[in-house]
C-alpha cells in the first residue's frame, strides 16, 4: 500500500440509513442486482412487484444499498436512478462521510478484489451453497485500502470514463441488433431496395414476383448428431460438439472410437440447434470451430438444394421466431421434431440476389462482431485499471501534481 494511502473499515466512514416509509409515500420501487447496481424495480422485472411500501427503506440519490444474501455475487451500488426511493427492508442501506468520494466508493464496491471479500464473509447457505448472507455488522468491519480524496476522485474520472465508453459501445451494438433484425425481415420479403416493383400474395406473405415458397424439408436434409453416453467421453480423439459449444463455448468432451461419416462435422458446415435456449443456442449457426462429431440435439442442414449455404442460414435465422412458436417447452429450453422443422417454407429468390442478400447481410454481422471485440477490450481494460488504481500499483495524479 503506498505511504501515504490508509486502511480504513467501512464502519469508520459509513453510516446506515434506516429510514422507514411508515407513511406509504409513493416512491419509486428499487432493486439491488449484481450486474446493474441499484436499478428500478420495474426495469429489473418489466413491472413493479412491490404493493405496500410502507415497511420499505427510503434511500437518497448517492446513498448506497447492497443485498445481504448476494452481495458475494456482486449485489451493491448507488442510487443515482432517482432523487429518492424505495428498497425492501431485507436490504441495507448507507451513506459514506466527506472522506469518501462516492463515485470512487462504488467502482470499490464492485470491484474483484471487494467480491472476493463478500465471498471470504458471507455466512450461511443453503446445501446447495447458495443464499448466503453478509450482515452490516460484519460489512462494517471489513478494511479496505483508500487514497487522498483528490486520487480517489481522479480515480474515479478515470474509471467513470472507461464506463461511458463501455455504455456507448453497447448501445451501438443494441442499435444495431434492431436494424439487423428489421433488415432480415426486409430482404428476405422485399428483396434488394429498388429491385421490384410486383409483389404476388403467398402461403407466407407477400414476395417479389420470381420468386418462389421452398417447404424445408423439400430443399434440405436434416442430419441429427450421434447421441453419448457419458460413459463415451474420453480425454482424446475427435470433440464432441454440443448445444453449449454453438454459444462459444470452448471446453470439449472427446471421442475415440469409430463415427459414422454423418454424424462428423466441419468448420463451415451449417447446423440447427433444434433443442436450445430461445433467442440463443435454438436456431442456426455456422460452425466455426474445429472438425468434431455432432452431438445429438444439433441437425447438421446437408444436402441443399436450390438455395446457398449463406443465405439458407439467414434464411433459417429469418424463419426461427416462427419456428420457436411451435416448439415445446417453457420459457427457457425449447426443442422441436424434424418433421415440424420440414413444414415451414422460406422464401427461395433467385440465386444471383440469394448471394447480394446473404453478402448484405453478412456485412451487417462483420460489424456487430467488430463492436464486441471492441467491447471485450474495454471490458479488459477496465479490469486491468482496476486491479492497478485500486491497489496503488499504479497512482493517478492529482490535479496538483498535473499543474505541477
Amino acid at each position: 500500500m503506498p505511504p501515504d494511502w490508509a486502511r480504513r473499515k467501512f464502519g469508520d466512514f459509513a453510516r446506515r440509513v434506516k429510514r422507514i416509509n411508515e407513511s406509504g409515500e409513493e416512491l419509486p420501487p428499487l432493486s439491488v442486482t449484481k450486474d446493474r447496481g441499484v436499478m428500478l424495480q420495474s426495469d429489473k422485472f418489466k413491472k413493479r412487484i412491490a404493493t405496500d411500501l410502507r415497511k420499505y427503506l427510503v434511500v437518497h440519490r448517492g446513498e448506497f444499498a447492497f443485498d445481504p444474501m448476494s452481495l458475494y455475487y456482486g449485489a451493491v451500488g448507488r442510487v443515482r436512478v432517482v432523487d429518492r426511493g424505495v428498497i425492501s427492508p431485507d436490504y441495507v442501506a448507507f451513506e459514506p462521510d466527506a472522506t469518501v468520494d462516492h463515485l470512487f466508493l462504488d467502482h470499490l464496491l464492485r470491484s474483484p478484489a471487494m467480491h472476493d471479500k463478500y465471498e471470504a464473509v458471507a455466512e450461511g447457505g443453503n446445501q446447495f451453497g447458495k443464499r448466503r448472507r453478509v450482515y452490516w455488522s460484519v460489512f462494517a468491519d471489513l478494511e479496505v485500502a483508500l487514497p487522498p480524496i483528490e486520487e480517489q476522485r481522479k480515480i474515479a474520472a478515470i474509471l467513470s470514463s472507461v464506463d461511458n465508453t463501455i455504455e456507448k459501445v453497447q448501445a451501438s451494438i443494441g442499435q444495431l441488433e434492431v436494424v439487423k433484425k428489421g433488415l432480415l425481415g426486409e430482404l428476405l420479403t422485399r428483396g434488394m431496395p429498388g429491385r421490384h416493383k410486383e409483389y404476388l400474395n403467398t402461403v407466407i406473405g407477400l414476395l417479389p414476383a420470381g420468386w418462389r415458397v421452398a417447404r424445408l424439408g423439400d430443399i434440405v436434409d436434416f442430419v441429427n448428431g450421434r447421441a453419448f453416453k457419458p460413459s463415451d467421453w474420453k480425454t482424446e480423439g475427435l470433440p464432441i460438439v454440443r448445444i453449449q459449444n454453438l454459444n462459444g463455448g470452448t471446453a470439449f468432451n472427446y471421442y475415440s472410437g469409430e463415427v459414422e461419416s454423418r454424424f462428423l462435422l466441419v468448420p463451415g458446415d451449417l447446423l440447427f440447434s433444434w433443442s436450445g435456449t430461445r433467442g440463443a443456442s435454438f436456431g442456426p449457426h455456422i460452425w466455426r470451430g474445429p472438425t468434431g462429431i455432432l452431438n445429438q440435439h444439433i441437425f447438421n442442414v446437408r444436402n441443399l438444394r436450390g438455395a446457398s449455404k449463406l443465405f439458407l442460414y439467414y434464411a433459417l435465422k429469418w424463419v426461427t421466431a416462427a419456428v420457436e412458436q411451435r416448439a415445446h417447452g417453457g420459457t427457457g429450453i425449447v426443442h422441436i421434431t424434424k418433421g415440424q422443422l420440414e413444414s415451414f417454407c422460406i422464401p427461395c429468390p433467385p440465386s444471383a440476389e440469394q448471394e447480394e442478400i446473404a453478402e448484405g447481410l453478412l456485412s451487417m454481422d462483420e460489424a456487430h462482431a467488430k463492436d464486441k471485440v471492441v467491447l471485450n477490450e474495454v471490458r479488459q481494460l477496465k479490469a486491468s485499471l482496476l486491479g492497478a488504481l485500486l491497489s496503488g500499483r499504479v497512482r493517478a495524479p492529482t490535479l496538483e501534481q498535473e499543474a505541477a
